[in-house]
């Protein structure tokens, strides 16, 4: 099987990693004063093990993640009008059943709508890791994956991409709402090293 990014597992509600690419150690991606746009997915696992998305966390999610960036030197600008551009997939799974659904080939995110005028991620295919194997049967895992873009004309330059992982609550059906605080704090976390 093809491992697209590397997950490492931690404890419940602490950081199993959070790998970059595209930027220098030290350097922040997107200037003071830029401004910027994001916009974010939430995923669960259907009756097949496969994933399926939920939009009710996506609205109070985002408003959080603009608030925070917002109050460091940064200017919210939705609608195309942004300098930078920040796509975020956020997934609340049973590793288990998810080990299962990615031997079938069958764990792919679904298509958004739209992507135009979004920076992109390395593939459609989930982010898995062995690691995965070694949480508890009842323990739910989240995953989050970020791309940064920056706008130039018309289109978007993907610049950045980091994911990361974390155990979260113990649930057989592991919905959103088990991994959403941890998810959260990850993508504040994420967010406050590019936007500094």
């Amino acid at each position: 099987m093809t491992r697209y990014l590397r997950i490492s597992l931690l404890p419940a509600l602490a950081f199993l990693s959070i790998l970059c690419t595209g930027a220098v150690a030290g350097e922040s991606p997107v200037p003071p004063g830029s401004s910027f746009d994001i916009r974010i997915r939430t995923f669960v696992q259907n009756e097949y093990g496969g994933l399926k998305e939920v939009e009710a966390p996506v609205v109070p999610l985002e408003k959080t993640a603009i608030t925070d960036v917002a109050a460091r030197d940064y200017r919210y600008a939705p609608g195309g009008a942004s300098d930078f551009v920040v796509n975020v997939r956020l997934v609340c799974l049973h590793p288990h059943l998810a080990q299962e659904a990615a031997m079938k080939n069958d764990l792919r995110y679904p298509l958004p709508a739209n992507e135009s005028g979004l920076p992109l991620f390395p593939s459609r295919i989930f982010v898995w890791s062995k690691q995965l194997e070694s949480i508890p049967r009842t323990q739910c895992s989240g995953v989050l994956e970020l791309a940064v873009g920056r706008r130039e004309g018309t289109s978007v330059r993907t610049i950045m991409n980091r994911s990361g992982a974390l155990a979260c609550g113990k649930d057989t059906d592991c919905p959103f709402e088990n991994c959403q605080r941890g998810l959260e704090s990850m993508l504040l976390k994420a967010l406050s090293g590019i936007f500094r």
